[in-house]
């Protein structure tokens, strides 16, 4: 079922293609899908995608101008997000380089990321985050995976540690 949104930036339903004022519309999406163990990732132009949801935690991170999100209804323009599994969503993003990370949300990195969207709730990633260093350019797998899986464990690091209780430090001292 597809639910209709209107952007806020420009007037026009779901089934269009995004066009950005004094800007041809961006092509069709081009870059680079990388299946991985843990992740699906896509580098490359950003563009427009109609309102969906999927099983999939999802992460937007825009390396250019920010990315205009509908949330569950709500739309919010931010440089990275993230979406949590199987909520209703569309975007439009500039022809900018751009970061799709879909993370299966049962596994361990999985709850950690669905943990942070539940909290963010649509929030602008970047504001909480320190953006990191854009990906290797070029089509070297092996790095642009490890690149990801980084930025990934760096996302989910302070989930982690809150959902491992207290260290045996902190027992320690509390002795």
């Amino acid at each position: 079922m597809t639910v209709p949104w209107t952007s806020p930036l420009h007037s026009r339903s779901n089934t269009e293609r995004v066009a950005f004022p004094n800007e041809p519309a961006p092509a069709d999406w081009t870059g680079l899908l990388l299946l991985s163990d843990g992740f699906v990732g896509y580098l490359g132009r950003g563009s427009h995608a109609a309102v969906h949801a999927h099983h999939a935690v999802q992460v937007i991170w825009s390396f250019g101008r920010p990315v205009e999100v509908a949330l569950d209804g709500s739309a919010k323009t931010v440089g990275a997000t993230i979406i949590p599994a199987h909520c209703t969503h569309g975007f439009d993003a500039h022809p900018d380089p751009l970061l799709l990370v879909f993370v299966e949300p049962h596994s361990r990195r999985g709850r950690g990321l669905e943990a942070v969207a539940r909290r963010l709730n649509g929030a602008d990633l970047s504001d909480v985050v320190e953006a990191p260093t854009p990906p290797p350019r070029g089509n070297d797998v092996e790095a642009i995976e490890a690149w990801c899986n980084g930025f990934l464990e760096t996302l989910v690091a302070e989930d982690m540690a809150r959902d491992a209780g207290p260290s045996t430090t902190d027992l320690r001292a509390e002795v």
